[in-house]
């Protein structure tokens, strides 16, 4: 009879024990999911920081391009004066390019393969101006360089930050180095002539 209960006894704890521990396990998990819900609540959304830190943003406003059969050119005239001059160095954004070339002094006319370049800078307005008129000089480079229609594109951008807004023109043109002929001979002119030594003179408009 003693060994009786000492047996029940024993077997009570065996199953008491599964039961004990899930009950902990249970309270383990809703104790970890308060403490990962109160993480949540205590992190500030990284889309409010990203909003608030937002500023300098260049709009674009418009983009024109002047072709130089549109403008009575003077500016190769001598004793004429202008706000100021721009120029820029060339930069090659396309390589070995099929262009056919006519009507070119010095040229002859024929199948071309050729890098195309990019010149273009950059005019910050100043207080009060609102634009800028260029004076193109008889040489000019180009607005596309597939027609080589002679001009420069002009690219109005405004930026703010806070309540400072900055006005800027952003002007460029191309030029096409001719490499190398059809028959595979090296040939090296560039049209209608080196950008470096391109020159836009230019005026505020207020």
């Amino acid at each position: 009879m003693k060994n009786f209960k000492i047996m029940t006894f024993i077997m009570s704890i065996v199953f008491t024990m599964p039961l004990i521990s899930c009950s902990q396990d249970e309270t383990d998990s809703i104790i970890e999911e308060k403490e990962t819900i109160q993480l949540l609540k205590s992190k500030t959304p990284y889309k409010s920081k990203a909003i608030s830190n937002y500023s300098n943003i260049e709009d674009t406003l418009s983009v024109e391009y002047i072709t130089k059969s549109h403008i009575t050119t003077h500016a190769i005239q001598p004793g004429n004066k202008h706000d100021g001059t721009a120029q820029g160095t060339p930069k090659k954004i396309l390589d070995r390019q099929k262009v056919v070339i006519s009507n070119v002094k010095g040229v002859p006319t024929g199948v071309y393969f050729a890098d195309i370049y990019e010149t273009s800078g950059t005019i910050t307005l100043p207080d009060g101006a609102k634009d800028v008129d260029f004076d193109l000089p008889e040489i000019c480079g180009y607005i596309d360089w597939t027609t080589r229609e002679e001009g420069v594109i002009k690219t109005t951008t405004q930026t703010k930050n806070g309540n400072v807004t900055v006005k800027k023109i952003k002007w460029s043109f191309y030029t096409i180095a001719l490499v190398y002929n059809a028959a595979g001979a090296s040939v090296w002119y560039v049209l209608p002539m080196d950008g470096a030594k391109i020159i836009l003179p230019y005026d505020f408009v207020y």
